[in-house]
């Protein structure tokens, strides 16, 4: 592949791939031996990229061939500058063309952005995090699903724990690209019971599902209070990873959910009852040294955790490298994109039914999470 010189910038690499391919790949922009070269993809992160396609089963060319099977391209095609970084206003003045190149190819389904340029020029700058959006699947404002991961010249760097991240990521990728459209696990989150009846009635079904399937996640949220304690606002139990029930307790501007003394008592005895069940697992991320100690402060022990699950403590067994958290967990054994900057917390989103919804995300993805970790511990 032979580089041209645009009329406005020193050096352009083409894009290089069929232009029936169903899968394209984003990068950032042509490096030292790109320009040297004149191909893209062809130096030491580079090549990288190309083997991470080659390693997922399609043919993405390599030093000597070109990708036969794989649209490859940049975020930034058009520099002065082949050393510096691409700063915003280089994605800005290129998406025009890049958005135009990859409409133009017509049986494209997927796209993988590498890098966290990438991630901003695909989604219109809307995500500028990628260590948190990276496996997650996105929409462009044109329409085509991306998967964003890290680029490879992040982990050469340093983090070479995260090279199978990527890898896994991009297998990922391959595998959505069968289909054009965003497929995800229908799931079903109950929140703000209309009446006492309702959340009782709610606690008893988890109960007997609990009861029947062996297992139930729970997850609680806290708001800070005015002396520095914190108090539990709501709960979610789940004994499926397609249902969650959220039982609120206060609401955003800290007024009750149950302005009945009496009612909310009776809720929070009906919460011990369930989360004290015999014969029942108990799920939870980061549980021990967390939400247990805050449902004690509230005057509820748990006497089954020692027989429980916890994702965070198993994960930190089964690969003690790697991150721990719930998002990195989510990214990895279920199919939801990120979603931890719904909590509430900030100001675009205190709304308290959102909160309830996180909660029951977190209680749901929790379980999903920890029967993924159990089959790999099982295969460990």
């Amino acid at each position: 592949m032979a580089a041209s010189i645009n009329s406005t910038f020193k050096y352009h690499i083409p894009a290089e791939g069929p232009r029936d391919a169903c899968i394209a790949v984003v990068c950032e922009k042509p490096a030292l031996e790109e320009v040297a070269r004149n191909r893209l993809l062809v130096g030491p992160t580079g090549a990288r990229v190309r083997r991470h396609l080659r390693n997922a089963g399609v043919d993405a060319g390599d030093q000597t061939s070109i990708s036969k099977e794989v649209w490859l391209t940049n975020a930034v095609q058009n520099f002065d500058f082949p050393g510096a970084n691409p700063t915003d206003a280089d994605i800005i003045r290129e998406l025009p063309r890049l958005y135009h190149e990859l409409t133009a190819l017509p049986n494209l389904t997927t796209i993988i952005g590498m890098g966290s340029v990438a991630l901003r020029a695909l989604s219109n700058f809307q995500f500028d995090d990628i260590g948190n959006r990276r496996g997650s699947r996105l929409q462009t404002p044109f329409g085509i699903k991306f998967i964003p991961t890290f680029h490879p010249a992040f982990y050469v760097r340093g983090e070479w724990r995260f090279a199978p991240v990527v890898q896994f990521d991009v297998n990922r990728a391959i595998k959505e690209s069968s289909w054009k459209e965003i497929r995800k696990t229908p799931r079903i989150y109950n929140t703000a019971p209309s009446s006492l009846t309702q959340a009782l009635h709610w606690l008893q079904l988890l109960r007997n599902s609990a009861l029947a399937s062996g297992y139930l996640s729970f997850d609680i949220e806290t708001r800070l209070g005015a002396k520095g304690t914190w108090y539990i606002d709501c709960l979610a139990f789940s004994s499926t990873p397609t249902e969650a029930y959220c039982i609120p307790l206060m609401r955003w501007d800290r007024t009750p959910y149950w302005p009945d003394i009496s009612e909310e008592s009776l809720i929070w005895r009906e919460i011990a009852a369930t989360l004290n069940l015999e014969g029942v697992r108990y799920v939870t991320q980061n549980g021990c040294a967390f939400d247990q100690w805050q449902l004690r402060r509230h005057g509820i022990k748990l006497h089954q955790m020692n027989k429980g699950f916890d994702t965070f403590s198993a994960h930190s067994l089964l690969a003690p490298d790697l991150p721990h958290d719930l998002a990195f967990l989510v990214s990895i054994y279920t199919d939801e994109e990120y979603y931890k900057d719904e909590s509430g917390q900030a100001e675009y989103t205190r709304d308290d039914n959102i909160r309830w919804i996180y909660n029951c995300k977190d209680a749901a993805l929790t379980l999903e999470c920890a029967f993924g970790i159990m089959d790999d511990l099982r295969e460990a």
